[in-house]
C-alpha cells in the first residue's frame, strides 16, 4: 500500500446482525453500527481492539474520522483515491 492510507469496510447485515460502515487506518479503527452505535479503537496502543474509546477520544479526531468516512463512502474515481491518501488523524 504505497498510497492508501485508509479504507472504507462496508456490511449490510444480516438476519439478527445489524449492517455497519468501518473506516481503517494505521491508527484507528472506527465504525458506525445501523443501529447508531459508535466504536473507536487507537490501533497504536490497542492492537486487539479491546477497548473502545469513543465516547472519551478528542472530539477531533472523531470529526476527522466520521468525515472521512463519509468521504470515502461518498466518492467515485480519482476521488476515492485522494480520500485513500488524505493525511489521518
Amino acid at each position: 500500500m504505497s498510497w492508501r492510507n485508509a479504507l472504507l469496510t462496508e456490511n449490510p447485515g444480516y438476519g439478527r446482525v445489524p449492517g455497519h460502515l468501518a473506516l481503517v487506518t494505521r491508527s484507528f479503527h472506527y465504525i458506525e453500527w445501523e443501529t447508531g452505535g459508535r466504536e473507536l479503537y487507537d490501533l497504536r496502543e490497542d492492537p486487539y481492539e479491546t477497548r473502545n474509546i469513543y465516547s472519551t477520544a478528542d472530539t477531533v479526531t472523531v470529526e476527522s474520522l466520521q468525515n472521512r468516512l463519509v468521504a470515502l463512502k461518498t466518492c467515485s474515481g480519482k476521488e476515492c483515491r485522494s480520500a485513500e491518501d488524505a493525511p489521518a488523524p
